[in-house]
């Protein structure tokens, strides 16, 4: 699929809100830590696509407002570390795609996000 292809879908799928393939996540610090999202929550919603049909959880999108607010191009690598760092909690681990990619908010101002792909685990009975 074509970048644009992609935002466009993204897009799409944000303005019709969160379901059983898609979920969003606000990212926050404190300091030099991450805030938000939670890691057993971020692990539980993995796991839950992975035992299902799949699924994205979108980093840098709020919720209940479907805000694109990013995540702050300096502390992206942080953000994928903390990603794996839950990846790694969650038995068996699940084979994900981490994507960076930039989305527009409502202003169309672009904002970098991460996109965790998780296809259905091979594991699942």
């Amino acid at each position: 699929m074509a970048l644009a292809d992609e935002v466009r879908e993204l897009l799409y799928k944000i303005r019709l809100g969160e379901d059983s393939s898609i979920e969003f996540k606000a990212v926050s610090f404190k300091g030099d830590k991450i805030d938000g999202p939670h890691r057993d929550s971020l692990a539980q919603e993995i796991a839950a696509f992975a035992n299902a049909r799949g699924g994205d959880v979108l980093l840098g999108v709020v919720d209940r407002t479907r805000q694109v607010t990013g995540i702050p191009l300096a502390r992206l690598d942080a953000v994928e570390t903390f990603v794996r760092g839950v990846l790694a909690r969650i038995e068996p681990q699940p084979t994900v795609f981490l994507r960076r990619l930039e989305l527009p908010d409502q202003a169309g101002v672009q904002h970098p996000i991460m996109r965790i792909q998780v296809p259905r685990s091979l594991f699942r009975a």
